[in-house]
């Protein structure tokens, strides 16, 4: 990918023998100025022509490294394949959470879920992917502010959503809810994590791992259980099992 000067003040942005944009810029623009224009135009010509390739080749690549069992199964055109060598009936698609992706600016260049969907999507409508595969997506209502995420997910073919533990109650609820409305139970399921918690430590854990921490719900959550542990250990583990067992409950019934 190249940008090459034309006229004077004239650029264009190409890659091979695609041009993408010929754009003319002002003689008075400072030159610092002149050259975050021409890098930006680049940015916007990777994002839009080779990120999705990209990753589709990413993809196709894990595809290939598949596993045949004791019994010598052969790979057969278009199929995932699980580590026993029998084929996949979807692939859960995340982005991860790596914390370069807390940087200004990252989300412009490490691939989103809802790209990693685009990208699954392609390579079913060419037929690199069985058109029976499933393409699953998770969703963490503890933080999501609504379900307009889990929404453009589906709109980008996601057909099941796996979340994380409900931990804040209300938030879930009300996710769950908006996504009613919204119309993605119309077109996708719903699996729920759920956490066995067995002391203060491992709530944390996994309150911690579900970014919900923080959330005063939690906190509360978190204080009753530790305040548990610290008078009588045989209450804590009785106050963990009836937590366990509450919360099955409550998103049965949402």
């Amino acid at each position: 990918m190249t940008c090459k000067k034309m006229e004077p003040h004239t650029y264009m942005v190409h890659r091979h023998e695609q041009t993408f944009q010929t754009f003319t810029i002002s003689p008075a623009l400072p030159q610092a100025l002149v050259i975050r224009h021409l890098a930006d135009a680049c940015l916007a010509f990777f994002l839009e022509n080779c990120l999705c390739g990209t990753l589709s080749l990413m993809l196709m690549s894990m595809l290939k490294q598949t596993h045949a069992d004791a019994a010598g199964k052969t790979e057969q055109p278009g199929t995932a394949y699980t580590r026993s060598g029998r084929a996949a009936d979807a692939l859960l698609l995340v982005s991860g959470s790596h914390p370069v992706r807390t940087l200004p600016g990252s989300k412009l260049l490490l691939p989103s879920s809802l790209n990693t969907l685009e990208a699954a999507n392609h390579l079913k409508r060419v037929g690199a992917i069985a058109p029976s595969t499933q393409l699953w997506a998770v969703a963490n209502p503890n933080v999501e502010k609504d379900a307009s995420l889990a929404e453009q997910k589906v709109a980008r073919g996601a057909t099941l959503f796996l979340t994380q533990p409900p931990f804040d109650m209300d938030s879930f609820a009300a996710w769950v809810e908006d996504a009613r409305a919204r119309g993605v139970w119309d077109s996708a399921r719903l699996v729920v994590g759920h956490p066995m918690i067995s002391s203060a430590g491992n709530l944390a854990f996994w309150m911690s791992l579900s970014s919900c921490l923080g959330r005063p719900a939690c906190q509360q959550l978190l204080r009753q259980v530790s305040t548990a542990e610290a008078s009588n250990k045989q209450q804590a583990e009785q106050l963990c099992a009836q937590y366990n067992e509450h919360l099955v409950s409550q998103v049965i019934d949402t």
